[in-house]
């Protein structure tokens, strides 16, 4: 079993446009790369990725050092990337104001999503009519898929 993370943006149920950021290491981060990282929308870090494996190219190139050992270094940088890929997602997501929703452990990312909306739902029906959740306290933001409950 695996633990994810599932965000889901402002003002639309988990189900809409939900995404689901799996925790760990990311493989397709470490063989794609600069790929996995305009996929992904993260820009710096894709330029980053490209500037550290020409800097190193560059300045092991220039001190002498073998292909193996440029090998070596660029696998490195894409190693520490498939470390943080995941993480920076969450944090994009984050900047954005998408709510996270976990972590859940799940066997796979669909079960993941689906037990996400379960908790949603569950966590909608706390919530009387008028969007107020159980303890009075106003408009459950979110509530019926949009901010400020019913607007009763």
């Amino acid at each position: 079993m695996r633990i994810y993370s599932v965000h889901v943006p402002p003002l639309v149920s988990p189900v809409d446009r939900a995404r689901v950021v799996a925790e760990g290491f990311s493989w397709a981060a470490f063989v794609l790369g600069v790929l996995w990282a305009l996929w992904h929308r993260q820009w710096a870090a894709a330029a980053a990725i490209l500037v550290a494996g020409m800097v190193l190219a560059g300045g092991l190139g220039a001190i002498g050092a073998g292909e193996t050992t440029i090998t070596i270094a660029t696998v490195a940088v894409n190693a520490i990337y498939g470390v943080v890929a995941n993480d920076l997602r969450r944090r994009r997501y984050d900047r954005l104001g998408w709510r996270e929703i976990g972590p859940i452990a799940a066997d796979d990312a669909d079960e993941a999503l689906y037990k996400a909306a379960i908790l949603h739902r569950d966590a909608a029906i706390r919530r009387d009519a008028r969007g107020y959740d159980q303890g009075g306290r106003g408009p459950a933001p979110g509530a019926f898929g949009h901010a400020g409950g019913l607007g009763v």
